[in-house]
């Protein structure tokens, strides 16, 4: 004998709403909760129940986001939803309002639960600058749901939270005395690592240079008894850094990890020639990186 198995599958519409909750982690430990697209309070959502019809109020996790506890959770980050009676929603729990014989304003709050707290972790989990980890479903009885995303932003804790420190072994380097003869070299090492922040994977960099005198594509040291420039060259691992382009390096795994870097300098000697003898020649040079992430 067979049995018949009907399976229903209840399918319900929903629309986007055309606002956000927005979460902004801060590098101090604090939480900022702002709306973007929407009016009212900084962290609140509004809905008008329409009359004569139930309303069925929901906060739903979804991507990288989870209920845990009640809460809506994204690693140490966890937030809950307030009525305007304080009540706390459930995350995952819908709340039912009767229906009124007149519509009303349904407003609600999103509230931190997490205690100030060190969140650069989140940096670590590659989620992206801007990811959504949660919804605020309004579902009118008869009609469709109005979904609010609830969207991390990651943008001001990536500003704020440093991943990389660098060092030169010296803070002034000296090509000593320079002729036209000869060509003069000169070399520092330069030290790339990761903070405790950035996490124990492989983090790749980018480094330029900025001069505070180059010109036309040249790094230049200025001459201090005339105003005459003389060019100069910089290399790292035998390849010539022009000013526009750099150099791609890895720190690699682990927890603090960094990555030296011999850096040479080299001066043409015929460049010199119709220099006074003790002329003095300087330049600042600045070393950009730049975390690829």
């Amino acid at each position: 004998m067979r049995h018949l198995l009907i399976a229903l599958i209840l399918l319900s519409p929903a629309a986007l709403a055309g606002g956000a909750l927005v979460i902004q982690p801060q590098a101090s430990g604090s939480l900022r909760i702002l709306t973007e697209g929407l009016t009212g309070g900084a962290d609140t959502l509004t809905f008008i129940q329409p009359p004569e019809k139930a309303l069925t109020l929901q906060i739903l996790p979804s991507a990288v986001g989870r209920c845990d506890g009640g809460d809506l959770a994204v690693e140490s980050l966890r937030l809950s939803l307030l009525l305007d009676n304080h009540q706390r929603l459930a995350c995952g729990e819908p709340v039912l309002f009767s229906a009124g014989t007149q519509s009303r304003q349904i407003s609600v709050q999103l509230k931190s639960e997490s205690q100030p707290q060190d969140y650069s972790a989140l940096m670590r989990q590659g989620y992206g600058l801007r990811t959504q980890v949660g919804s605020v479903s309004f579902h009118p009885a008869g009609e469709g749901s109005t979904l609010y995303p609830l969207i991390l932003d990651l943008s001001v804790l990536q500003e704020e939270v440093p991943i990389l420190t660098a060092a030169f072994d010296s803070p002034t380097l000296q090509f000593g005395l320079v002729g036209v003869q000869s060509d003069t070299t000169a070399a520092v090492r330069l030290r790339i690592g990761k903070t405790r922040q950035a996490g124990d994977e492989v983090l790749p960099y980018t480094l330029s240079f900025e001069s505070a005198q180059q010109q036309d594509s040249r790094y230049r040291l200025r001459s201090s008894l005339r105003e005459q420039f003389i060019p100069y060259s910089i290399s790292v691992g035998g390849r010539e850094i022009t000013p526009g382009s750099a150099w791609h390096g890895r720190i690699p795994a682990g927890i603090a990890t960094s990555d030296v870097l011999n850096i040479e300098f080299t001066l043409v000697g015929r460049v010199t020639q119709g220099m006074a003898a003790g002329t003095r020649l300087l330049d600042t040079l600045t070393a950009v990186i730049t975390p690829e992430i």
